[in-house]
């Protein structure tokens, strides 16, 4: 499970945001924890390219 390789990574069903979570949401507690957005959710490059980094963002 990727929670025993990445100790400090979260689903964002795990952060301290109202659930479900919204994009914007996660985009502003992953910026103001430092924490990088892995997903395969393209409204996070969009995001991406109308906010700039950080937080950094993974789109494999």
């Amino acid at each position: 499970m990727i929670e025993y390789d990445f100790p400090e990574c979260l689903h964002s069903k795990d952060i301290a945001v109202n659930q479900p979570a919204k994009d914007i949401e996660i985009w502003e507690f992953a910026k103001q924890n430092n924490y990088t957005i892995l997903t395969h959710d393209d409204d996070f490059e969009k995001l991406l390219l109308l906010k700039g980094v950080p937080p950094k963002v993974i789109n494999p």
